[in-house]
């Protein structure tokens, strides 16, 4: 009865993926060029250079191209750049009247107000089983490292110096504190091994800003310093840095700049955060448009 029940259930699932997978629009090409199907039947003619079906449905025509949903419902025409932001799980256009849109994978439109990410206190990974904790201290960082195996708890603990008469230290997370999980290669028996080293994951570390990174103040001047590397990585030259959820606002002579997106030269009179995968700009000589998070930008018309 257990066997039967079990194989009843696997059935259930398996058909249900099939039948998902059978709705799921489909590309096809007809005299070398693309529609769209879902089932077996053609909904969209072939009448596209390309079309797109990893999120949403983008077919491209020319110089144009059409937003669908996954029925097959059109969506939007009035397309000037499109963008599939993973981050977020979402589908970003802009439109030819140089607005936002944004579309979760049903094809129903966000306010593109609540992506707004502003500066993070949680940047990185907390768990109660947490491995490794910073403090910045007047002298340095304080790096405590604890292991847990079983029932047994190796405490660790190390100094990193930072520069010296460095003002408004902080971490990325825009905070003297940093708590972050890491693993440990467990084949290693001595824990305490200075060559040994944690193995951070994706899942971890918000790339591609570093834990080991410290934004600090010298000399009147902001910058950024690895205190693990012990080296400069961004110059002592900013009147402003701002820490955002995975990079970093610079400002210096009434302009301003992402890193590492844009870079470290300030080119913007004006620079909003990214809504998801575009950030507005106004540009000194007054042009306005948008910019994508590899710093490609797509002025107004």
């Amino acid at each position: 009865m257990k066997n039967k029940l079990i194989i009843t259930l696997f059935a259930t699932i398996l058909t249900t993926i099939c039948f998902k997978a059978q709705n799921l629009p489909e590309k096809f090409e007809e005299n070398s060029k693309y529609g769209v199907r879902i089932d077996g039947k053609n909904v969209v003619p072939a009448i596209y250079d390309d079309v797109s079906t990893d999120f949403l449905v983008i077919a491209k025509k020319g110089n144009k191209f059409d937003l669908y949903n996954n029925d097959l419902t059109l969506l939007d025409q009035n397309i000037k750049a499109y963008e599939y932001f993973i981050p977020m799980d979402i589908f970003q256009i802009i439109t030819k009247n140089n607005k936002i849109k944004t579309f979760n994978n049903k094809g129903q439109q966000i306010d593109v107000s609540k992506l707004k990410i502003g500066s993070q206190k949680d940047l990185f990974v907390k768990s109660d089983r947490a491995l490794e904790n910073y403090t910045i201290t007047n002298n340095g960082v304080t790096y405590t490292r604890k292991e847990y195996f079983g029932k047994e708890n190796y405490p660790r603990e190390f100094n990193y110096k930072i520069i010296k008469d460095g003002k408004d230290t902080r971490f990325v997370n825009n905070e003297k504190n940093l708590m972050i999980l890491s693993f440990y290669n467990s084949h290693i028996s001595d824990y305490f091994e200075k060559t040994s080293s944690p193995d951070y994951t994706e899942e971890t570390l918000y790339k591609p800003l570093k834990h080991t990174y410290i934004i600090l103040k010298l000399n009147g001047k902001y910058g950024v310093w690895d205190f693990k590397e012990q080296k400069e990585i961004i110059p002592f030259h900013y009147k402003k840095i701002i820490p955002y959820q995975n990079y970093l606002y610079l400002e210096k002579d009434g302009l301003s700049t992402f890193y590492p997106n844009i870079g470290t030269d300030p080119r913007y009179k004006k620079l909003g955060p990214y809504l998801g995968a575009f950030a507005r700009f106004e540009t000194p000589d007054g042009k306005i448009g948008w910019v994508d998070r590899k710093g490609k930008e797509y002025f107004d018309q």
